[in-house]
């Protein structure tokens, strides 16, 4: 009776056991398929982290993408151009679902490459790629430049805003003398003359993105000329402009870039592409299914990517002086864009 005893609590010990090992095994199962089901992206970056500008726009969209959609997301920082094709390679090997080219650099690896991985999916920010498994997103210029162009021509008329004396001149200061930015300044220009043509907009390049030193001066110049804001779509050599607005008591239009740190008193407004949502976007479209290679994507103020900011810095700036019919205005102008009333060509 006892050894039956024995017997029966051996086996029923080793019926738990097999119970407990499988629940473990079924666990460590769905732990490694739940896993598994997890979007792996990959985000190349032509540089790093903290720009406060464009790089930071494109990584804040893959940032919510993995807070939000559950995604495993990989950023690759590269600071040499001669390893953007090695590094693509190699998230596109290792079988990411995605592999993001975080600037137009990417395009031309993305468009060699895409072909040989048919299961990978392949995007390009700012620029251009070919494959049927490859999107990219562009931007329009012209638009946001008109946009900039109508709110910097009323402040340049309006004296009631601390530093602004009412001459009718407007400044330009672009990076590299190239076809994008060559519509901004059209945009711009065309945005100014709207208000009102008798407006001045003196033009100037810096011949590169990462000058700040020529861009000081070049910005200088133009306010010795009686420019009391100048537009600004140059990247790095922006700090330099930024420089020369705040020691001249004078404002500057951004473009992709934060409106805070050591210049936030000199930002009037910055033109916003809808970086951060394109980015977002694309990486969605691959969680739900719905993203359609071969084609191409523009952020535009018609479909509502595209705008200014808010101006809440300018406001903290200027106090009960801030001109709230600029937003008014600007508001009109994007409605007409929106309705196709007004056309920018671009």
């Amino acid at each position: 009776m006892k050894r039956t005893k024995v017997t029966w609590l051996f086996s029923l010990f080793l019926v738990f056991a097999l119970l407990l090992s499988g629940c473990q095994k079924n666990s460590n199962e769905g732990k490694k398929e739940s896993e598994k089901d997890k979007i792996r992206v990959a985000l190349l970056l032509s540089g790093s982290r903290g720009d406060g500008a464009y790089l930071d726009f494109v990584c804040e969209g893959a940032d919510r993408a993995e807070e939000e959609l559950g995604i495993d997301l990989k950023v690759i920082e590269i600071s040499e151009s001669s390893d953007y094709e090695s590094n693509l390679i190699a998230m596109a090997n290792d079988g990411y679902d995605l592999v993001i080219g975080g600037s137009t650099s990417f395009g031309e690896f993305i468009t060699l490459h895409a072909s040989e991985y048919p299961d990978v999916k392949f995007a390009v920010i700012d620029g251009m790629a070919e494959g049927e498994n490859v999107v990219s997103a562009q931007f329009s210029f012209a638009d946001g430049g008109y946009l900039a162009g109508v709110a910097a021509a009323e402040l340049a008329l309006d004296t009631s805003v601390p530093g602004i004396d009412g001459k009718k001149a407007i400044g330009y200061v672009g990076g590299m003398d190239v076809p994008t930015l060559q519509s901004i300044e059209r945009g711009f220009k065309e945005g100014v003359a709207s208000v009102d043509p008798e407006i001045d907009v003196l033009s100037a390049y810096v011949g590169s993105f990462n000058d700040p030193v020529t861009a000081k001066e070049l910005s200088m110049a133009q306010f010795n000329q009686g420019v009391n804001v100048i537009m600004c779509p140059a990247g790095g050599s922006g700090l330099g402009i930024f420089e020369a607005a705040a020691n001249e008591n004078k404002y500057v239009i951004g473009f992709d870039v934060y409106e805070q740190g050591e210049y936030e008193e000199v930002y009037f407004t910055t033109v916003v592409r809808g970086i951060s949502e394109r980015v977002y976007d694309i990486i969605e479209s691959v969680t739900d299914g719905t993203f359609e290679g071969g084609t191409v994507v523009t952020n535009t103020v018609s479909n509502g990517y595209v705008t200014l900011s808010d101006m809440d810095n300018f406001k903290k700036i200027t106090g009960d002086a801030f001109p709230e019919y600029i937003l008014t205005d600007v508001d009109k102008v994007i409605e007409d864009m929106k309705d196709g009333t007004l056309l920018i060509e671009d």
